[in-house]
């Protein structure tokens, strides 16, 4: 009787917690897509039974400053706090400069006020736009280009040409040029390849033309001698007015020079067949010459697939700790003929993301607010495959490189399922602590492909799954998001009637330490007395299915029953008694 009465209060050790104490179990929406003020939408989910709501702002100014005195005001008086997923539209990974201005313009905006309202976080996606691989066969595109640290292309390129010369990246960028542009024009390369105070020109000829040039000088001296009759000396033949050079290896070089600059023959083809290093050599002392002249607008130069791989081969060159996590020790031709490109890719995208960071950093350490990526949904089906850093154990690798306490990682499992990924099996798979830098987990059904954001079930045993792989690597705490998104089917109200209650369960089994095989029977939807009740009635009626399929005789009807021997011949007694069938 006192356990009942105990339990009843909640004071019994084996009664269940009503609410999860480390998880906080929230949930999402988008009040300018609702066409609602943002306290207005804020005030009518917090009466769902969340102490924290994320709200999708479109821009930083959503939140004028009378709605951050709203909000601020229903923090107080309700104890529900608001924290912030940033614009769906910012294009976190991208090299174009406007697009990189319009991310840190607007992080800064949020983490202002998400400082201001006391939100948690601030959630973004790590890229809303595609690859760049797909615009490798375009024309260049008059958007100008930055580097990671938002830092103008032409800096970047001027930089290595006086400071990093004998650089890989170099190398790389000028072989590129020569083969795909017209800034390393051809008359440069012949007046370099001409020139006298350079060695390039011997090269190419080589030893054999140069012998041959000789020869031609003795013939030449046999020709004359045959002309005057005698046997002729060189001095003798420098008198003469036909001024034939003395067979010299310098005079046969001399000689060849002045063939090629006359354009008898051509040192461009000869050059053509020279080996690649000697060529992109002899390139890049050309390209000096440009920049130092200042002779080429380097901003037009550059898409942004040659802005990546630039940026690509100067991380690997620099052993960049996130090129290492994600690509290895192979560099960027290794990993573009292993047909690896989204390893590449996905590695520069972080590099970005980790740019922008050290761009917010000084707002970002003025306040308690954390900054999680979040893979994007891929809303272009036509792209599907082809987005930017949507792996989430490559955004983990990104995490971790940027190694700042106030930047962590958001999981959803419904846009990973978008970008034709497997969430559960990529968590089983990984063998990091990814966990341990998830901070937050957007949570809807089953994740689908069709970012359906259908409400939850009772007995979702499929997320819990996830949630339980999740926490064993390390997700011991953190935000639990039903997100609405704009998916689930106009349900309106129901959907958080429903799914509240069994995030929170979730959350508690999960607190519990309860593995998804040691799930109790409320998990389905059951109570013990209903699971109990049911059992018995499954139990007494296990073969109703087939009653009426099976004749069965009754215990007169055995072999040696009256039944039997009545109705069969041989019991009667005719040829059993005599022994016929003996």
């Amino acid at each position: 009787m006192l356990e009942t009465v105990k339990k009843s209060f909640g004071l019994s050790k084996e009664e269940r917690k009503l609410e999860p104490e480390g998880y906080v179990v929230q949930t999402s929406g988008w009040p300018e897509q609702m066409h609602q003020r943002v306290l207005e939408y804020i005030s009518d989910v917090a009466q769902k039974g969340v102490p924290s709501i994320e709200v999708t702002l479109n821009h930083p100014e959503s939140l004028t400053p009378h709605a951050i005195e709203e909000v601020k005001t229903f923090h107080e008086q309700e104890d529900v706090k608001v924290n912030i997923h940033a614009s769906l539209d910012l294009r976190a990974a991208m090299a174009e400069m406007k697009s990189y201005k319009r991310v840190d313009e607007y992080m800064k905006g949020f983490i202002d006020r998400a400082d201001k309202i006391e939100a948690d976080y601030i959630n973004l996606h790590t890229s809303n736009f595609p690859s760049p691989e797909l615009g490798r066969t375009r024309g260049v595109r008059y958007e100008v280009m930055v580097t990671p640290e938002g830092d103008p292309v032409n800096e970047f390129v001027e930089d290595l040409v006086r400071k990093h010369f004998d650089s890989e990246t170099l190398y790389w960028l000028v072989k590129d040029l020569r083969k795909r542009t017209r800034i390393i024009d051809r008359w440069r390369i012949q007046e370099r390849l001409l020139d006298e105070d350079e060695d390039y020109f011997e090269e190419i000829i080589g030893s054999e033309k140069i012998q041959e040039k000789i020869e031609e000088f003795k013939n030449n001296k046999e020709a004359l001698e045959q002309k005057y009759g005698k046997e002729l000396s060189w001095d003798e033949i420098e008198q003469l007015p036909e001024q034939l050079p003395r067979p010299t290896r310098e005079n046969a070089l001399e000689k060849l020079r002045e063939e090629y600059e006359a354009g008898k023959k051509s040192i461009l083809r000869e050059f053509r067949e020279m080996p690649e290093d000697f060529k992109t050599e002899v390139a890049k002392e050309v390209f000096q010459e440009v920049i130092e002249e200042d002779e080429v607008d380097l901003e037009r130069m550059f898409n942004e697939f040659r802005m990546y791989k630039l940026i690509a081969w100067r991380m690997y060159e620099t052993g960049n700790s996130i090129w290492r996590r994600i690509c290895g020790d192979r560099n960027p031709e290794e990993i573009e003929e292993d047909g690896d490109m989204n390893l590449l890719v996905d590695a520069v995208a972080g590099e970005y993301l980790r740019g922008h960071v050290k761009n917010w950093k000084d707002d970002l350490e003025d306040t308690d607010v954390v900054v999680t990526f979040e893979t994007p949904d891929a809303r272009e089906k036509q792209f599907l495959g082809y987005y930017r850093l949507v792996d989430p154990e490559r955004i983990y690798q990104v995490v971790r490189s940027i190694d700042h306490p106030q930047v962590k990682l958001c999981f959803d499992f419904e846009h990973i399922a978008t970008q034709g990924l497997n969430p559960k099996q990529i968590l089983e798979e990984t063998k990091s602590d990814i966990g341990e830098e998830t901070y937050l987990v957007h949570l809807s059904s089953r994740p689908s492909p069709g970012h359906e954001h259908f409400p939850l079930q009772k007995g979702e045993i499929h997320l819990y799954e996830m949630l339980w792989e999740l926490k064993q690597k390390g997700f011991e705490s953190g935000y639990l998001t039903f997100e609405r998104g704009a998916g689930g089917g106009g349900q309106g109200d129901e959907a958080f009637k429903e799914s509240i209650p069994i995030a929170k369960q979730m959350a508690m089994y999960l607190e519990d330490d309860i593995a998804p095989d040691e799930l109790p029977v409320e998990f389905y939807g059951y109570d013990d007395k209903e699971f109990k009740r049911d059992k018995a009635v499954i139990e007494s009626n296990t073969f109703e299915p087939i009653k009426g399929l099976i004749e069965s005789p009754q215990m007169q009807d055995t072999f040696l029953g009256k039944h039997a021997t009545e109705s069969e011949p041989r019991m009667r007694g005719e040829g059993w008694e005599a022994e016929e069938h003996r």
